[in-house]
C-alpha cells in the first residue's frame, strides 16, 4: 500500500470517527486549532496528520491511534477498527441510512430480522 493510500486511509477513519463521536469539522478543527477545511483535507487524505495532531484528534474524538491508523493492539482486539473499517464501506452506510428512514418499532423489527439473517449465514 502505498503512502497516499494509506492518508486516503486514515482520513477515512477520521471522517467516520468524528461521525462516531458526533462531532462537525468545525468541532474538530476547534480543538486541532484549524479551519474545517483542514478536516476535510485531513479526511480526504490531501494533507497528513503530524504526530502531535494525531494524538489531539484521538484525544478530542476519544478514541485510540489503533483505531484511526488501523492497526490493531492487543488490548483492544481489533473491535474499534473493525467497527471503523465496516462504517467505511459503501454499502454499510447506505443500510444504516435507509434503517434511519424507519420509525420504531420497524426499526427494531428490521434490525432483529437482519440479525438473524446474518447469523444463518455465519
Amino acid at each position: 500500500m502505498s503512502t497516499d493510500q494509506q492518508d486516503v486511509l486514515i482520513g477515512a477513519r477520521l471522517r467516520s470517527l468524528r461521525k462516531i463521536a458526533g462531532l462537525s469539522q468545525t468541532q474538530v478543527g476547534d480543538a486541532l486549532g484549524v479551519t474545517f477545511q483542514q478536516v476535510q483535507k485531513y479526511e480526504n487524505g490531501k494533507n497528513r496528520l503530524s504526530g502531535s495532531r494525531l494524538i489531539t484528534v484521538c484525544r478530542t474524538l476519544k478514541t485510540t491511534p489503533d483505531a484511526l491508523l488501523g492497526t490493531k493492539s492487543k488490548a483492544s482486539n481489533g473491535q474499534v477498527e473493525d467497527v471503523v473499517d465496516l462504517l467505511n464501506d459503501p454499502t454499510i452506510r447506505k443500510a444504516l441510512h435507509a434503517l434511519q428512514k424507519l420509525r420504531q418499532p420497524q426499526r427494531t423489527h428490521a434490525i432483529r430480522a437482519f440479525v438473524e439473517l446474518v447469523q444463518v449465514l455465519v
